[in-house]
This record gives structure tokens, sequence and C-alpha cells, in this order.
């Protein structure tokens, strides 16, 4: 056997190796880590297939991002992606690190640029780090969507041009509806139960493609629940932001605390499913056609929902845990 047929012999398995034998390397600023113990452990046990956590970035293949990317943290995370060898790869964990999340138009985000002007320009441009990065590293980078959603500038103004029309169309439309401008860019829409359905379709035919969020509000001195649908637009490419792009519509709807219904909206929105679970869950809406309310968080049903005002959490971690006796006895 010649020395280019031993050469070719020994590539085979190392290519083998780095495509089954994936070592992540986590970076956890937020939520997201939440997926990771149950991937990783006996839950589905990754590490079955050649999955393993590693301690420093020099024996990674596969960075994992998992929570919003500040200007503090963009750089320990180049940093990090710099030591890593060939191949690497990269995945963002949720919508925080691909593109801001809550978090968007907040002063931290990386590509906030009056954060950089406040601070008299001592922060490096962070796009031209990012081009430096896709430039040196090629796909692998590219293809996170951490790297794409990065590279956009994330201060939306501009918004309320579109605003206007928005609203009319709205208003003349639906009955029953009260839309609220609280500040540039933003919008409130508030509407009865049953026609939260209609009026997000409505929406998402009128550009708003991206239900960032559904969250929920306990007026306990009001007998109310109130659950809020955040939308937004998907960007369309990574350079451009059009008018539409520069909104965010805030859908609200208030039921009665004793019984709460709504009609579930994933027919509209599929990523609708795990929120409505946990709303079910945390507060205890029935989202009627959801076709499966099963616990998504807590281990046992409680009396109140725990994300309730009324809940007693005090009492019930003494009721839960204060019968536990100490290790002495």
């Amino acid at each position: 056997m010649d020395r280019n047929q031993i050469t070719k012999w020994l590539k085979s398995p190392s290519k083998m190796a780095n495509k089954y034998s994936l070592h992540a390397v986590y970076f956890c600023t937020g939520c997201g880590i939440i997926e990771i113990p149950p991937v990783i452990t006996t839950r589905w046990d990754a590490e079955r297939f050649g999955v393993l956590p590693v301690a420093t970035p020099r024996q990674g293949n596969l960075f994992m991002i998992t929570g919003y990317v500040s200007l503090k943290t963009l750089k320990a995370i180049i940093r990090t992606y710099e030591q890593m060898p060939d191949p690497k790869y990269t995945v963002g964990f949720g919508s925080c690190p691909i593109n801001g999340g809550m978090c968007w138009d907040s002063c931290g985000d990386a590509s906030v640029d009056p954060h950089r002007q406040r601070h008299g320009g001592r922060i490096p441009p962070i796009q031209e780090e990012l081009r430096r990065l896709q430039a040196e590293s090629g796909d692998a980078f590219r293809g996170a969507g951490v790297a794409r959603a990065l590279s956009v500038r994330r201060r939306r103004p501009g918004g309320e041009s579109v605003i206007p029309s928005l609203r009319k169309k709205l208003e003349s439309t639906f009955k029953d509806i009260e839309v609220t401008v609280p500040e540039d860019g933003k919008m409130s829409v508030s509407v009865p139960g049953d026609s939260v359905p209609v009026v997000l379709r409505y929406l998402k035919d009128n550009g708003l493609d991206h239900l960032a969020l559904i969250s929920c509000v306990d007026w306990i001195d009001e007998g109310k629940l109130e659950v809020v649908y955040v939308l937004g637009c998907y960007m369309r490419n990574d350079t451009d932001v059009t008018a539409e792009q520069r909104i965010h519509v805030f859908l609200k709807t208030r039921i009665p605390r004793e019984k709460p219904e709504l009609k579930s909206v994933i027919d509209v929105f599929e990523n609708a499913e795990p929120y409505e679970r946990e709303i079910h869950e945390l507060f205890g809406v029935h989202f009627d056609g959801h076709p499966r309310l099963i616990p998504l968080f807590l281990e046992r049903e409680y009396d109140i929902p725990p994300f309730r005002k009324d809940f007693d959490t005090r009492q019930y971690v003494e009721d839960t845990f204060g019968r536990i006796p100490p290790v002495e006895q």
C-alpha cells in the first residue's frame, strides 16, 4: 500500500468522526439553554450519538449560542469562535440570538449604533467585525442565524410611516377594535376574545408574518386576564429594512379570570403551539382547538396556576419543602 492510499484511508474515519461526533461549546446568556440539558442527558441522550459538551472552544466544533447577544457579549462570541478548530459550525437557539427577540431595540443590542456613539466610538463597528469574520470563515459562520441577524441594524426608526395606513385599514375593517400608538414604530390593538384569530390572520396577510411571543398579564383587581400577541415582520434579506419591517404590533384581549377561554391560533401561526401550552399551564387559560394542552414545564397540577397573582409562593414552598427533614436527621 503506497503513501497516498494510506493517507486516503486515514482521512475517511477522520471525516466520519467529524460528521458524527459533534463537540459542543455552549454560550449561555439566556433562556435558550433550557433546551440543552434534556437533549444531552437522559431525556434524549445525545451523547449516545457522540454529541459531547466540551470545556474549551479549542476542543469544540459546534458553537451553540443560547441567548440574547449584546454589545458586551458579541466580542466574547467572536473570540470564542476564532479559537475553534476547523471544521466548525454555529447554531443560534431561539429568537434572541437570531433577531434580538423582545430586546431587539435595547440600547445593549449588538447592532444598535447609538450605543457606540454614546461611548465615543470606542466600541469597534460591529458590522465591520462580522463582515471580517464572514470573509475569513466562509459559510460555516455565515450560515448561522446569529451572524446574519447581527449584521442588520436593529434600531428601527421609520415604522411610523406605515402605522397610520395600517391603523386606518384595521379601524375600517373591524368593529369593536381599539387602536393606539404608544410610540414610534409600535402599535397596540385591543380586540374582543372571539376576534383574535380573525384579526391575527388579517395582520399576517398585511405583512406581519412573525409571531414573536404570546404573553399574559393578570389584572386581578379587575378580574381579568390579558393575553398579548406580539407581531413583527421577518427580514427579506440581510441588509435592507423596509418600512413594514420596522414596526411591532401588540394585539391584546381581556378575558374573565374565572373561566378564561380563547380560540387557538395555531392555524394562523404554527409557532403559537408552545406559547399557548405555557399560558394554559401557568395562567390557566384554555385554548379551544389546541391539539395537546399537556404540561410543558410543571411536574404537578396546582389549585391556582402559579403565575397568577393570588398564588402564594411562600406558602407553596413551605408546604412542599418544609416537610423535608434536615440532612442531620
